[in-house]
């Protein structure tokens, strides 16, 4: 009897010996899985950072380029325009400029000048 219970606990234990290694198997595999997911993890994150401190030095850029732009309009509307000088005489470079003829043009006596001024200054002032 103490045989036969001998043999069975024997027997039992050689057929368990493939389900204990099937488990050790099942447990490696496992830890094999968790490591991938984790250095995929790792990557993912990684790849993260990469991407925000590129987006941050674009801003940055793009804040520089537009401070930039903001100086040099500054600096373009500091500059007075220059202005063209007079015509110069092409033929004759050293003559001085032409005079003008004001004869024929309208002109107004001073005193009629006057009284036309004070009467636009009556009918302003009435209006008010």
């Amino acid at each position: 009897m103490r045989r036969a219970f001998v043999l069975s606990v024997l027997a039992l234990g050689l057929a368990a010996g493939p389900a204990f290694a099937q488990q050790d198997l099942l447990l490696q595999q496992r830890a094999q899985t968790e490591m991938r997911l984790q250095e995929m993890q790792q990557q993912m994150d990684m790849a993260r950072q990469r991407e925000i401190a590129t987006s941050n030095e674009l801003m940055a850029l793009d804040a520089r380029l537009r401070t930039e732009r903001g100086i040099a309009d500054v600096r373009a509307q500091a500059l007075s325009p220059r202005l063209p000088s007079a015509p110069q005489n092409q033929i004759y470079p050293g003559a001085p400029p032409a005079r003008l003829d004001t004869s024929g043009l309208a002109s107004i006596p001073d005193d009629r000048l006057a009284e036309s001024n004070r009467r636009v200054r009556e009918a302003s002032a009435r209006r008010r």
